[in-house]
């Protein structure tokens, strides 16, 4: 595969959007960084434990979300609806702050009041946050959205009904110029300097993944694990049905965008090929593979493999071009030895995450195991906290963001 292809997704974009004279716009990063979960510069130890390679930890609350690197800063969601800021350095807490239903404008604080204490299986806190480099903008299965800049000033706060049920919010928030996508209820464009609702496009639906961005012929869109592809500049579908045998039924597995290329993945996983015809997105099915088992982590493409792996360590590795199995098997993903009465519980709700050539794939029992990123998946480590969490890692060129229970812990030399 074309490494160029692999480049960060919001990177690509803005190339594409950008017009002569105009400033350049701060990197953004939010769910799984660059949003393809590849971090192919990354330099930090692939070997930690609460004693080992352990540069800080701060006690921030739990959640299933991930941190965010802003520059020199960290920002992190915990329960129901906190936010903190850390220095990436040592963890020193710069600023904290947490939003209430009383903190909705006016006209929807009595929403917001009866959606406070809706049961969530996944909580309050599971999306991620995105930042542009100035601002950090959160979002809470609540229904709250908030913007605050990096050092800690609240500029807006919004609120969206939530759509409710047991399972909760899970999608996070993407920044696509100063266009801010959510879906709470269903996919909602917010201007990202005032809060505002530019657009709603209920036809896109409820889920629980992130949408992927892509850029078609410079026209700026987003791929909903639902098989919807969405205009940003209005919300129009510009195409729908693209994936119509994805079988399961959460759609908790956020498509992986590359170049042209989607993928997009539940029971079945189906790889299309993308191009714009005027008010149309034409998709052509390059192939399509049937892992038929459950799974809660995204894949991950990387150096024209496709990596895949089912809730329970069921591993599937697949040539990105063809849907050739190349490998099928089962990973030892469960807990420590000393906690093998544990095993069974242990799930692969963490997305997969590629670093400096290597494979992470992690439990909700705070053990991840790091292997090659080849066809054969060699076991390269095997590591464990203590305190598990759900959350997918984070990479810096020379450190690692791993949440574990209350915890946010720093991996580094």
């Amino acid at each position: 595969m074309n490494k160029s292809h692999l480049l960060p997704v919001w990177t690509i974009l803005l190339a594409g959007l950008l017009t002569a004279g105009e400033p350049a716009v701060p990197a953004t990063t939010g769910w799984r960084g660059n949003g393809t979960g590849v971090y192919a510069d990354a330099k930090a130890p692939l070997e930690w434990g609460d004693a080992q390679n352990m540069r800080w930890r701060v006690k921030v609350g739990h959640a299933y979300s991930t941190p965010v690197i802003a520059g020199d800063a960290v920002l992190v969601t915990s329960e129901p609806s906190n936010i903190v800021c850390l220095s990436l350095d040592n963890g020193v807490v710069r600023w904290k702050a947490s939003l209430k239903a009383a903190d909705a404008p006016a006209a929807f604080q009595e929403k917001a009041l009866a959606g406070e204490d809706a049961p969530s299986a996944c909580g309050y806190a599971a999306p991620t946050p995105v930042c542009d480099g100035r601002d950090g903008f959160f979002v809470f299965g609540s229904g709250l959205i908030a913007c605050f800049s990096l050092d800690g000033q609240r500029k807006w706060v919004q609120h969206l009904e939530p759509l409710g049920g047991t399972f909760g919010h899970s999608s996070s928030p993407l920044l696509i110029g100063r266009t801010l996508l959510v879906n709470v209820h269903h996919l909602t464009a917010l201007n990202a300097d005032t809060g505002q609702i530019l657009w709603e496009c209920a036809e896109a639906g409820h889920t629980y993944g992130t949408p992927a961005v892509m850029n078609l012929g410079g026209t700026a869109v987003v791929v909903t694990p639902l098989g919807k592809v969405v205009r940003v500049s209005d919300g129009r579908v510009l195409a729908a049905g693209l994936a119509p045998d994805l079988g399961g039924s959460e759609f908790g597995i956020s498509p992986t965008a590359s170049g042209d290329l989607v993928y997009l993945g539940d029971r079945t996983i189906t790889a299309l090929q993308l191009s714009l015809d005027g008010e149309a997105v034409h998709a052509q099915t390059v192939w399509t593979a049937h892992p038929d088992v459950n799974a809660f982590a995204s894949p991950v493409v990387w150096n024209g493999l496709l990596f895949f792996v089912g809730k329970a360590g069921d591993c599937f590795v697949l040539d990105a071009k063809t849907g050739e199995k190349l490998l099928e098997g089962k990973l030892k993903i469960g807990p420590a030895e000393a906690d093998e009465s544990d095993s069974d519980s242990a799930s692969v709700y963490p997305s997969l995450v590629i670093a400096d050539g290597k494979l992470l794939v992690g439990n909700d029992k705070g053990q991840t195991v790091v292997y090659e990123a080849t066809r054969e998946l060699k076991e390269v480590a095997r590591n464990r906290l203590k305190d598990g969490s759900g959350a997918t890692p984070v990479f810096t060129n020379s450190s690692i963001l791993l949440r574990a229970g209350n915890w946010l812990c720093a991996v580094g030399k």
